[in-house]
């Protein structure tokens, strides 16, 4: 009964040892997606950005040619 007990013991030191690696893992992971998520929300508002500029000069472009210029 007491080897039962000591491997219950042993398994149980492990499984908690596991459980604690997996959770550093996690929070480790988490930081790296959330860098990645504001990576990409400055990307989105760069492209934002860009495709403002293209349709403001190309209303410019019609513009100018409307008025035969």
């Amino acid at each position: 009964m007491a080897e039962r007990v000591a491997a219950l013991e042993v398994a149980q030191a492990r499984l908690e040892e596991r459980m604690q690696d997996h959770e550093d893992y996690r929070k480790k992971q988490n930081g790296t997606l959330q860098r990645l998520e504001e990576k990409l929300d400055r990307f989105y508002w760069w492209l934002v950005g860009l495709m403002g500029g293209v349709i403001a000069s190309l209303i410019l472009l019609l513009v100018n040619m409307g008025l035969g210029r």
